[in-house]
């Protein structure tokens, strides 16, 4: 009887040290498992988070182009005659000595450009592009995601990109990309006149706009300064600008910011 107690108990403890042993073992796997899972995904961000960002910011500088072209075309398209932005300045034989700057006109015209575009760069952080309509075929050649915008996402990049073959690189899961404008939208005008042919000279007027934005993606954030230059108009007139001046004269006007909200 005592033998069979035993024995009973024998198998009693085998079965407790069995699944105890089995317990162990289960959560040394679950504990291998994550720790793969950690180092994997540690390993992908190291290698991956460098080429992604790098992707992002250049389809995020051509949809801001974009967006700043219509932005433009169409503020400066409503504003202003470019003749009146500036009186060329002349000595008595005809040299080209100065350009001015009609100050409180470039410092309006300044003003509604950054507004206008702090306003269309908002429109799309909020998923409205009805009014880059008139850009819908140079849209369908960036990454943007319209259907996307909607949840406030500009656009998602494959990670199979990443792996620099053609074959992979619409695999893998898809990274979203957010942005936001940050800080200030700055602008300007920029002025040149150079010699041109003979007794000839050639007005350059620019306009240039600057602004930083904000890439959001799930692992990382980074900055992105967007800069773009629209021509306002060439002029030829008569004179010839001094020999001194090797790369013209030039001018420029004061930068006018508007912070973003």
């Amino acid at each position: 009887m005592s033998r069979r107690m035993n024995l009973r108990r024998k198998h009693i403890l085998f079965d407790k040290n069995k699944k105890r042993s089995k317990k162990k073992l289960l959560f040394v796997l679950l504990s291998l498992l994550i720790l793969t899972v950690i180092l994997v995904f540690s390993y992908l961000n190291r290698v991956l988070s460098p080429f992604l960002e790098e992707y992002a910011q250049t389809e995020m500088k051509k949809i801001s182009n974009l967006i700043l072209n219509q932005s433009l075309s169409q503020e400066v398209k409503e504003s202003m005659d470019v003749d009146d932005l500036y009186v060329v300045g002349k000595d008595e034989f005809g040299t080209i000595t100065s350009i001015d700057l009609n100050g409180p006109l470039v410092n309006d015209l300044l003003g509604k450009v950054t507004r206008k575009v702090s306003e269309d760069f908002q429109l799309v952080q909020e998923g409205k592009i009805d009014h880059l309509s008139y850009y819908e075929d140079a849209l369908e050649n960036t990454s943007l995601d319209q259907d996307a915008l909607k949840e406030g996402i500009i656009f998602y990049i494959p990670t199979g990109l990443a792996f620099r073959n053609v074959f992979l690189s619409n695999l893998g899961p898809r990274v979203p990309v957010r942005f936001r404008l940050t800080g200030e939208v700055g602008s300007r005008v920029d002025t040149k006149i150079t010699n041109y042919g003979i007794n000839n000279a050639l007005l350059e007027i620019n306009l240039h706009v600057e602004l930083t934005e904000m890439l959001l993606l799930p692992f990382s954030t980074s900055s992105v300064k967007v800069e773009a230059d629209y021509l306002l108009g060439v002029k030829m007139m008569e004179g010839t600008v001094p020999d001194t001046y090797f790369s013209g004269i030039q001018n420029q006007s004061e930068t006018v910011f508007h912070q973003v909200s």
